[in-house]
């Protein structure tokens, strides 16, 4: 999936009372924490009698946890501008 869309697939998901969402409920993970078997996180398992993943809500990322780490780990504007120009030359 995530070599078809060039982008990280992530898991949502949430805990509802009625038609209203538990404060604090959300918890994420991507897909590249399941899949393949060897990444996953020492809880995670797989159950062959239905088919499904157990996964507990501590290996979990709680909120925009794991958007906010994705977001710091990125390279600000200045910091890819001083990158490209430590790799060129001047032909002067």
């Amino acid at each position: 999936m995530e070599d078809f869309t060039k982008s990280c697939v992530v898991f949502a998901f949430f805990e509802r009372n009625g038609r209203k969402v538990e404060e604090d409920s959300l918890r994420m993970i991507p897909l590249t924490e399941l899949m393949p078997a060897q990444n996953r996180k020492v809880g995670i398992s797989y159950d062959e009698k239905s088919k499904s993943l157990k996964i507990p809500r501590y290996v979990m990322y709680s909120g925009f946890e794991l958007f906010q780490q994705a977001d710091q780990s990125k390279p600000t504007g200045s910091q890819r501008g001083t990158e490209s120009a430590r790799g060129a030359t001047s032909s002067h």
